[in-house]
């Protein structure tokens, strides 16, 4: 692809997730895709121009209806396909008439269903993009959101839709249902917000690396959340991973297929020829590409990547509350990198404070100073331990424990991640905890794993700057 296809290419995401007017051709007034995606809109508070377009209708949830796309009173920056399979190539040719230059299409139906006429009919629309210039998403995908300016253009079920804040993660997965299922419902337990969430299923044109290019040059984007059933093209995505090295933006992935049985839910899904797992393995490495396997892990390392400076050697300095807590912090950590004692300053810091309860070496078992005003000094006093590269705290606690917490980790310019003990279902502390740049952590085995891929990270980045190929 050259740079002029790129940019083009650039722009053109660009008017789909931030597009001024959408038409949905299929539009509704039941609640499935075709309702639910002018329901999204509409409950959202879309600000620009929406055109239901259905011969049927002449209101649609007190919308003007459209009988077609040509009896439209202006050209829509984004179509959105939701029609019966038979249609969708005529609605095509009818949005190019008009000018429309970018679509999202709903419609499944072709390629995964695995017949010479279906994979005919997905090769009709390769030729249509090449023909027309018209850029696509999908099909068979569940549309795409830009929560930053809620622009919701999916047919997702998302009935609270409005609770949904806006944060520094983008998503790009080419399962639309794992998106807007699992991947947000866990986000936001963890109080994770995306920027833009993008499900691009058969990628017909558009694909994993296009979007993945778009998010990380945004500067809301922090780092990057992807799901991929196949990679179309290892070239162009190996281009778009050394970008987002260079800029600083992590990728954290999963890729499904390591199974035989994992392949063929991927062909009949999106109709992914997933290839072999091994040479996936070694592109990520070579990228920097964090590849690990459920959504909750996905989740929580690529918010430690987002929110925390690298450690600057490889280090950890080890708080807790309980010594069982800091033992079991310990033996993983240790795994991975030093768990140095501290300094003889740190150490008298340390014991001014105990007092002889607990323990005043690396780990540090803080006893019940982990919820009173001096975890303030005792973060302070190991965070500024040159022995150590970052901080792990181990507890759980208040709203004044959790603000404590962020104040130190705002005044620092090394990473300090929390693992939290105490229920996933608390409000006080843990959710200001979870909407600061602390990185809030529910296993040991995660939060392993979220420093190793930061360590491995960093260390490639510095690998491609200075020169490393």
């Amino acid at each position: 692809m050259t740079q002029q296809q790129s940019g083009q290419v650039m722009e053109r995401i660009e008017i789909m997730l931030h597009p001024r007017s959408i038409a949905i051709i299929g539009a509704s007034a039941k609640l499935q895709y075709g309702g639910r995606f002018l329901n999204n809109l509409l409950e959202a508070k879309y600000s620009g121009s929406i055109f239901p377009i259905n011969p049927r209708y002449e209101e649609l949830m007190g919308v003007r209806c459209y009988p077609d796309v040509s009896s439209l009173p202006e050209v829509p920056d984004l179509a959105a396909i939701i029609v019966p399979f038979e249609s969708t190539m005529t609605v095509l040719e009818e949005c190019a008439r008009k000018g429309v230059k970018t679509g999202v299409i709903i419609t499944a139906g072709f390629a995964e269903k695995g017949t010479d006429e279906r994979k005919a009919a997905q090769e009709a629309l390769c030729d249509f993009t090449r023909r027309t210039g018209m850029r696509l998403c999908g099909p068979n995908c569940l549309g795409i959101a830009n929560v930053k300016d809620r622009i919701w253009s999916c047919s997702a079920a998302l009935p609270d839709i409005q609770t949904i804040a806006a944060g520094n993660i983008a998503l790009v997965c080419q399962s639309g249902a794992s998106a807007f299922g699992p991947f947000l419902a866990r986000a936001r337990d963890r109080g994770l917000d995306f920027s833009y969430i993008i499900s691009t299923g058969n990628e017909v044109d558009l694909d994993t690396s296009d979007f993945i290019r778009y998010c990380i040059h945004r500067p809301e984007v922090k780092s990057i959340v992807a799901y991929f059933e196949a990679i179309r093209d290892s070239d162009k995505f190996r281009t778009v991973a050394k970008e987002a090295l260079a800029l600083g933006k992590p990728i954290v992935a999963i890729k499904i297929g390591r199974s035989s049985a994992g392949q063929r839910a991927a062909l009949s899904h999106t109709a992914s020829m997933t290839g072999s797992d091994q040479a996936y393995d070694a592109l990520f490495k070579q990228t920097g590409v964090t590849r690990l396997d459920d959504w909750d892990e996905v989740l929580d390392v690529a918010s430690l990547l987002a929110k925390t400076p690298p450690f600057h050697k490889k280090s950890i300095g080890i708080v807790a509350h309980s010594g069982g807590v800091a033992s079991l912090l310990a033996d993983k950590c240790e795994q991975i990198m030093e768990v140095p004692p501290p300094s003889d300053t740190t150490c008298q810091g340390l014991e001014a404070i105990l007092k002889g309860r607990g323990s005043s070496a690396n780990p540090a078992d803080i006893t019940w100073h982990a919820f009173e005003e001096e975890l303030v000094d005792i973060l302070n006093l190991m965070l500024n331990e040159d022995a150590f590269g970052g901080v792990i705290l181990g507890t759980a606690g208040s709203d004044n424990q959790a603000k404590r917490i962020i104040g130190a980790a705002e005044k620092t310019q090394k990473p300090l991640a929390m693992l939290w003990t105490g229920s996933e279902r608390e409000v006080k502390g843990l959710k200001l905890l979870q909407s600061s740049q602390v990185p809030v952590f529910y296993s040991v085995e995660t939060l392993g794993k979220a420093i190793k891929a930061s360590l491995y990270y960093h260390r490639i980045r510095e690998y491609y700057r200075a020169g490393g190929s």
